[in-house]
Protein backbone atom coordinates (compact mmCIF):
# COMPACT_ATOMS: atom_id res chain seq x y z
CA UNK A 1 0.00 0.00 0.00
CA UNK A 2 2.48 2.63 1.28
CA UNK A 3 4.62 1.79 -2.51
CA UNK A 4 1.28 2.41 -4.71
CA UNK A 5 0.72 5.77 -2.76
CA UNK A 6 4.23 6.50 -3.64
CA UNK A 7 3.44 5.77 -7.20
CA UNK A 8 0.61 7.82 -6.83
CA UNK A 9 2.07 11.04 -5.38
CA UNK A 10 4.90 11.01 -8.21
CA UNK A 11 1.90 10.92 -11.01
CA UNK A 12 0.44 13.92 -9.45
CA UNK A 13 3.62 15.40 -9.10
CA UNK A 14 3.96 15.03 -12.69
CA UNK A 15 1.03 14.97 -14.47
CA UNK A 16 0.16 18.45 -15.60
CA UNK A 17 3.62 19.84 -15.14
CA UNK A 18 5.22 22.53 -17.31
CA UNK A 19 8.07 24.44 -18.33
CA UNK A 20 9.20 27.47 -18.21
CA UNK A 21 8.87 29.84 -21.38
CA UNK A 22 12.30 31.67 -22.27
CA UNK A 23 13.50 34.04 -24.79
CA UNK A 24 15.01 32.22 -27.95
CA UNK A 25 16.10 35.76 -30.06
CA UNK A 26 15.26 39.03 -28.88
CA UNK A 27 16.23 42.70 -30.74
CA UNK A 28 12.92 44.63 -29.78
CA UNK A 29 14.96 47.09 -27.60
CA UNK A 30 17.74 47.35 -30.24
CA UNK A 31 17.83 51.05 -32.55
CA UNK A 32 15.06 51.18 -35.64
CA UNK A 33 16.78 51.79 -38.44
CA UNK A 34 13.33 52.08 -40.72
CA UNK A 35 10.33 50.35 -41.45
CA UNK A 36 9.06 48.41 -44.37
CA UNK A 37 5.31 48.96 -45.63
CA UNK A 38 3.86 46.09 -46.17
CA UNK A 39 0.52 46.24 -48.43
CA UNK A 40 -1.30 47.43 -51.04
CA UNK A 41 0.73 50.51 -51.59
CA UNK A 42 2.67 52.22 -54.55
CA UNK A 43 4.99 50.34 -55.92
CA UNK A 44 3.62 46.78 -55.13
CA UNK A 45 2.14 44.39 -52.78
CA UNK A 46 4.71 43.59 -50.41
CA UNK A 47 5.11 41.11 -48.03
CA UNK A 48 8.10 40.20 -45.83
CA UNK A 49 9.43 37.33 -44.24
CA UNK A 50 12.59 37.20 -41.62
CA UNK A 51 13.92 34.22 -40.45
CA UNK A 52 15.24 32.29 -37.18
CA UNK A 53 17.12 29.55 -36.12
CA UNK A 54 17.01 27.28 -33.04
CA UNK A 55 19.94 25.68 -31.67
CA UNK A 56 17.59 23.00 -29.79
CA UNK A 57 14.53 21.62 -30.14
CA UNK A 58 11.56 24.30 -28.43
CA UNK A 59 8.07 24.82 -28.44
CA UNK A 60 7.10 27.77 -29.85
CA UNK A 61 5.06 29.84 -27.32
CA UNK A 62 4.55 33.56 -29.29
CA UNK A 63 6.50 36.01 -31.46
CA UNK A 64 6.30 39.66 -30.94
CA UNK A 65 7.17 42.06 -33.53
CA UNK A 66 7.63 45.57 -33.70
CA UNK A 67 4.67 46.49 -35.98
CA UNK A 68 1.65 49.24 -36.68
CA UNK A 69 0.54 52.74 -38.54
CA UNK A 70 -2.36 51.24 -39.46
CA UNK A 71 -3.89 53.95 -40.38
CA UNK A 72 -6.70 52.17 -43.51
CA UNK A 73 -7.45 49.42 -41.60
CA UNK A 74 -5.06 46.34 -43.03
CA UNK A 75 -6.39 43.05 -43.51
CA UNK A 76 -2.61 41.68 -41.97
CA UNK A 77 -1.78 38.52 -42.72
CA UNK A 78 0.73 36.38 -40.29
CA UNK A 79 2.28 32.82 -40.60
CA UNK A 80 5.31 31.02 -40.11
CA UNK A 81 6.90 28.65 -43.08
CA UNK A 82 9.93 26.80 -43.24
CA UNK A 83 12.80 26.05 -45.64
CA UNK A 84 15.86 27.47 -47.69
CA UNK A 85 12.82 30.45 -48.45
CA UNK A 86 9.51 31.10 -47.39
CA UNK A 87 7.73 30.20 -50.77
CA UNK A 88 6.59 27.07 -49.00
CA UNK A 89 3.16 26.52 -47.37
CA UNK A 90 2.79 27.79 -43.77
CA UNK A 91 3.26 25.65 -40.97
CA UNK A 92 0.74 27.64 -38.77
CA UNK A 93 -1.44 30.85 -39.10
CA UNK A 94 -0.14 33.78 -36.38
CA UNK A 95 -3.08 35.13 -34.69
CA UNK A 96 -2.03 38.92 -34.71
CA UNK A 97 -2.60 41.41 -32.21
CA UNK A 98 -4.60 44.69 -32.83
CA UNK A 99 -2.10 46.91 -35.07
CA UNK A 100 -1.88 51.03 -33.65
CA UNK A 101 -2.73 53.25 -36.73
CA UNK A 102 -0.35 55.95 -35.08
CA UNK A 103 2.40 54.23 -34.09
CA UNK A 104 4.69 50.85 -33.79
CA UNK A 105 4.14 49.08 -30.66
CA UNK A 106 4.60 45.52 -29.50
CA UNK A 107 2.36 43.39 -31.99
CA UNK A 108 1.76 39.37 -30.26
CA UNK A 109 1.53 36.92 -32.68
CA UNK A 110 0.17 33.74 -31.20
CA UNK A 111 0.18 30.29 -33.47
CA UNK A 112 -2.79 28.87 -34.28
CA UNK A 113 -1.37 25.51 -33.37
CA UNK A 114 1.16 23.74 -31.74
CA UNK A 115 4.60 24.00 -33.14
CA UNK A 116 7.82 22.52 -32.44
CA UNK A 117 10.65 23.88 -33.80
CA UNK A 118 13.37 21.81 -34.19
CA UNK A 119 17.35 22.78 -34.52
CA UNK A 120 18.98 23.44 -38.39
CA UNK A 121 15.69 24.16 -39.62
CA UNK A 122 15.14 27.16 -40.81
CA UNK A 123 12.10 29.48 -40.19
CA UNK A 124 10.22 32.28 -41.43
CA UNK A 125 7.91 34.58 -39.65
CA UNK A 126 5.86 36.05 -43.01
CA UNK A 127 3.93 39.39 -42.77
CA UNK A 128 1.62 40.83 -45.24
CA UNK A 129 -1.87 42.02 -46.24
CA UNK A 130 -4.36 39.67 -47.97
CA UNK A 131 -5.96 42.42 -49.46
CA UNK A 132 -6.62 45.84 -48.19
CA UNK A 133 -4.59 48.15 -46.36
CA UNK A 134 -0.95 49.00 -45.30
CA UNK A 135 0.94 48.84 -42.23
CA UNK A 136 4.83 48.66 -41.00
CA UNK A 137 6.99 46.71 -39.53
CA UNK A 138 10.36 47.82 -37.92
CA UNK A 139 13.87 46.61 -38.75
CA UNK A 140 16.92 47.41 -36.54
CA UNK A 141 19.85 49.34 -36.74
CA UNK A 142 22.88 46.41 -36.49
CA UNK A 143 22.47 42.76 -35.84
CA UNK A 144 22.72 42.17 -32.30
CA UNK A 145 20.31 40.28 -30.31
CA UNK A 146 19.50 38.29 -27.21
CA UNK A 147 18.78 34.69 -26.63
CA UNK A 148 21.18 31.39 -27.92
CA UNK A 149 18.83 31.58 -31.38
CA UNK A 150 20.04 33.70 -34.48
CA UNK A 151 18.21 36.03 -36.51
CA UNK A 152 19.26 34.82 -40.53
CA UNK A 153 18.13 36.32 -43.50
CA UNK A 154 15.25 38.44 -44.76
CA UNK A 155 13.14 37.84 -47.60
CA UNK A 156 10.86 39.99 -50.03
CA UNK A 157 7.80 39.18 -51.90
CA UNK A 158 5.70 41.38 -54.46
CA UNK A 159 3.20 38.67 -55.69
CA UNK A 160 1.79 38.38 -52.11
CA UNK A 161 4.08 35.41 -50.63
CA UNK A 162 4.14 33.46 -53.53
CA UNK A 163 7.57 34.16 -54.72
CA UNK A 164 10.27 35.84 -52.79
CA UNK A 165 14.05 37.10 -53.26
CA UNK A 166 16.41 36.92 -50.86
CA UNK A 167 16.93 40.67 -49.66
CA UNK A 168 20.20 40.33 -47.21
CA UNK A 169 21.21 39.56 -43.36
CA UNK A 170 22.10 43.20 -41.91
CA UNK A 171 19.55 44.59 -39.72
CA UNK A 172 16.77 42.65 -39.77
CA UNK A 173 13.47 42.75 -38.66
CA UNK A 174 12.86 43.70 -35.28
CA UNK A 175 11.09 40.34 -33.23
CA UNK A 176 10.98 38.54 -30.36
CA UNK A 177 10.67 34.93 -30.26
CA UNK A 178 9.28 33.39 -27.15
CA UNK A 179 10.04 29.37 -26.45
CA UNK A 180 9.70 26.59 -24.13
CA UNK A 181 12.62 24.48 -23.73
CA UNK A 182 11.47 20.91 -25.43
CA UNK A 183 11.49 18.67 -22.23
CA UNK A 184 12.43 15.27 -23.20
CA UNK A 185 9.50 13.77 -21.21
CA UNK A 186 6.75 16.06 -23.04
CA UNK A 187 6.98 13.18 -25.71
CA UNK A 188 3.58 14.45 -27.88
CA UNK A 189 5.08 17.94 -27.09
CA UNK A 190 1.87 19.45 -26.08
CA UNK A 191 3.64 21.29 -23.07
CA UNK A 192 3.18 19.55 -19.99
CA UNK A 193 4.25 16.12 -18.95
CA UNK A 194 1.39 13.32 -18.20
CA UNK A 195 0.51 9.92 -19.15
CA UNK A 196 -0.50 10.19 -22.46
CA UNK A 197 3.19 10.77 -22.78
CA UNK A 198 3.55 7.19 -22.17
CA UNK A 199 1.51 5.65 -24.70
CA UNK A 200 2.97 8.17 -27.12
CA UNK A 201 6.82 6.92 -26.58
CA UNK A 202 5.55 3.08 -26.15
CA UNK A 203 3.83 4.40 -29.52
CA UNK A 204 7.35 5.45 -30.84
CA UNK A 205 9.15 2.19 -29.50
CA UNK A 206 6.77 -0.01 -31.27
CA UNK A 207 7.07 1.38 -34.71
CA UNK A 208 10.87 1.73 -34.42
CA UNK A 209 10.74 5.66 -34.82
CA UNK A 210 13.89 7.05 -34.25
CA UNK A 211 12.67 9.38 -31.62
CA UNK A 212 12.17 5.97 -29.58
CA UNK A 213 16.44 5.96 -29.19
CA UNK A 214 16.13 7.90 -26.01
CA UNK A 215 19.55 6.70 -24.86
CA UNK A 216 20.99 7.69 -27.87
CA UNK A 217 22.67 4.69 -28.49
CA UNK A 218 21.86 4.19 -31.87
CA UNK A 219 19.50 1.29 -30.94
CA UNK A 220 15.97 1.03 -30.21
CA UNK A 221 15.37 -1.78 -27.42
CA UNK A 222 14.47 -2.12 -23.75
CA UNK A 223 17.08 0.16 -22.00
CA UNK A 224 14.85 3.28 -23.67
CA UNK A 225 11.98 2.46 -21.84
CA UNK A 226 13.71 2.65 -19.00
CA UNK A 227 15.89 5.72 -20.13
CA UNK A 228 12.44 7.34 -21.11
CA UNK A 229 10.27 6.19 -18.02
CA UNK A 230 13.39 7.76 -15.56
CA UNK A 231 13.23 11.11 -17.69
CA UNK A 232 9.35 11.06 -17.31
CA UNK A 233 9.07 10.12 -13.46
CA UNK A 234 11.85 13.25 -13.17
CA UNK A 235 9.53 15.96 -15.42
CA UNK A 236 10.26 19.27 -16.49
CA UNK A 237 12.52 21.61 -15.18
Amino acid sequence: MFRVSLMAAALLAIVGSTAAADTLVDNLSEPTRGVTILGVTDPDRIWVAQSFFTPERVRLDQISVLAGVSPDGADAVAELRSGVDPSGPAITSLDMSALDAEALGIVSLVPQTQVVLEPGVQYWIVLGTATTGAFGWAYAEGNVTVGPGTLAEYSYSDDSGVSWGPAGTDNPHQVNVEVTLFCPADFDGNGTVAVPDIFAFLSAWFAQDPRADFDDDGTIAVPDIFAFLSAWFAGCP
